[in-house]
């Protein structure tokens, strides 16, 4: 899990209405401006610039048509997924594990990478076979093979290995289930486990299980300024501070992606200077944009913008230990009181869409948005449970929330706007608003009775969410189920769920967790964030992925 606002670039935060009579984003640097300001000028290098220095002699017959340009937020820390996740914007281009998510038809769906298949579960889910393919290849030429990610694995889990801590990937707890990895032949890895660990297929994706070539291990490489990725780019040229180039690696063994000749990824942090790069032709491709930007930008002729629906979820959390919040009546009245769809459309400008239960529609399978109770606008109806609850007079309390904005969503605005709606049936709540660090940390102490949070699953398996913020077994100081939920029917379909290998069986438990959990109300079920990206009307066979950072890029086309 992660919280977005540590991660994010800050961004324009201007609510001026778009001016587009001129052409420029209000607050929004010009093109000749960019270009003749200095140290900016080395970050907005020109598309012929990065393309006529001779990188680009002899391209492979299977590319298609022109370099793409892609503005990032924040300079990429490394050439290795090791420093977090905001390498993501270089690794998902560079890098590939055993498997991965769906970029072709731009889902979470797990579809084989560097495996050739699915794995096959055996021991009853304590050892994954995987059959690996014959034509994968590290940049350097080397042949993948079983043993090479076995002593990448290794090389992670035992505290012994001669490399151990050379790779520093600061998800690690995504191998902590593993016990071991075997070579059982060239192509043919085991990975055993230390314990069941259902959502392990979704861990697979994952960095940590991609490899390297193991020649190169032994000599402890600088897997800060190298990459020994399998992916259908590799690095070529890195000037940090201005562009990283990758090329099209030929031995790539799929043929639909590598399509672009080359990839250039330019750290550029001003949000208003991406949007003017992008509007002059300078990039092909920008990202962390607000609802005002994405509006202006859709006024612009040679912009795509478009919709990322994610697996964010902003909530309120109500104390349960704490009157009146112990009483199931009060929590649901605070339900029926938000007007939800108002919160987005007047807060947020569109920017998200309704929360029916803890997971998003972006959970497929295991969403149970459809099948839960709907907390629909009804002050009527909140105003009588409160009365039912002996409330009729309704209470005083206090809305915690922090100052920080995560992505298109603003903590201290939405409470404000909870604020108003929750006086009309007589709570009158006070709003005080912190820094972050402050905040999460009085939050996981379970000192506030109503507290706003966002939250991100680190992967697209739901027990990370469902298991650390209900689970009985996670109430502070162990994690952070601050509501202080301990309801053993929740316990039991959360359990079920992290056990059950079998898919259909596994998404069951999960929506049965989350029709109990949305019947209790240990949260304001409020929204899920929809983000923003942007692109050049010239890319073609382009589909915006829900894992962000331009993912399916490698599918692209530049006409």
């Amino acid at each position: 899990m992660h919280d977005p606002s540590q991660n994010l670039p800050a961004r324009h935060e201007s609510a001026e209405a778009a001016d587009t009579s001129s052409g420029v984003m209000p607050g929004a640097i010009g093109r000749r401006a960019i270009i003749g300001s200095g140290a900016a000028a080395t970050a907005m290098l020109s598309t012929s610039a990065l393309f006529s220095t001779g990188l680009i002699r002899a391209v492979h017959a299977a590319t298609q048509g022109k370099p793409i340009v892609i503005a990032m937020p924040n300079e990429q820390e490394s050439m290795t997924q090791t420093a977090g996740l905001n390498d993501n914007y270089l690794a998902r281009h560079v890098e590939r594990s055993l498997l991965n998510y769906d970029t072709k038809d731009g889902t979470f769906r797990i579809v084989p990478e560097m495996a050739s298949a699915l794995p096959e579960i055996l021991d009853g889910g304590l050892r994954f076979r995987f059959q690996l393919r014959d034509n994968m290849y590290y940049h350097d030429g080397t042949k993948v093979d079983a043993d090479s990610i076995a002593n990448w694995i290794m090389m992670q889990v035992d505290k012994n290995h001669p490399q151990n801590g050379l790779y520093k990937w600061r998800l690690y707890s995504r191998l902590a289930s593993v016990d071991k990895a075997v070579a059982v032949d060239r192509l043919v890895l085991d990975v055993h486990m230390k314990k069941l660990n259902a959502a392990q297929m979704d861990w697979f994706v994952s960095p940590g299980y991609g490899g390297g070539p193991k020649s190169v291990l032994k000599v402890n490489p600088d897997l800060i300024n190298k990459e020994y990725g399998t992916g259908p780019y590799t690095v070529i040229e890195r000037r940090k501070g201005a562009f990283t180039m990758l090329g099209k690696f030929d031995k790539f063994y799929r043929p639909d992606e590598g399509m672009a000749p080359r990839l250039a990824l330019r750290p550029i942090t001003e949000s208003s200077s991406r949007i003017a790069a992008l509007q002059a032709g300078e990039v092909d491709w920008i990202d962390a944009i607000s609802t005002e930007e994405a509006n202006f930008l859709k006024k612009v002729g040679n912009v795509v913008v478009g919709e990322r629906k994610t697996l964010y979820v902003w909530f309120m959390s109500l104390d349960m230990r704490k009157p009146p919040f112990n009483d199931v009546r009060v929590r649901q009245a605070l339900n029926y009181a938000l007007n939800k769809e108002a919160l987005i459309r007047d807060v947020l400008g569109g920017a998200a869409e309704r929360s029916y239960a803890p997971l998003s529609p972006q959970f497929g399978d295991f969403y149970a948005g459809n099948a839960v109770r709907k907390y629909d606008y009804d002050p009527d109806r909140a105003k009588a449970l409160l009365k039912e609850a002996g409330l009729g007079g309704g209470f005083k309390s206090t809305i915690y929330t922090n100052t920080g904005r995560a992505g298109q969503l603003k903590p201290v605005e939405m409470s404000q706007f909870v604020q108003a709606n929750w006086r009309a049936i007589g709570v009158d709540c006070t709003i005080e608003a912190m820094e972050w660090n402050v905040f999460e940390t009085r939050r996981n102490k379970g000192d506030f009775a109503i507290a706003t949070r966002g939250w991100t699953p680190s992967t697209a398996d739901p027990d990370g969410l469902l298991f650390q913020n209900f689970h009985s077994s996670m109430i502070p100081p162990t994690n952070r189920n601050v509501p202080y939920l301990q309801d053993p029917e929740v316990d039991r379909h959360i359990d079920k769920g992290m056990r059950t290998l079998e898919h259909e069986a596994r998404a069951q438990a999960f929506r049965d967790a989350q029709s109990r959990i949305v019947e209790l109300a240990p949260w304001v079920f409020v929204c899920h964030e929809i983000a923003y990206e942007a692109y050049n009307r010239s890319l073609e066979n382009y589909k915006i992925h829900p894992e962000g950072f331009g993912v399916a890029l490698t599918r692209a086309i530049k006409r």
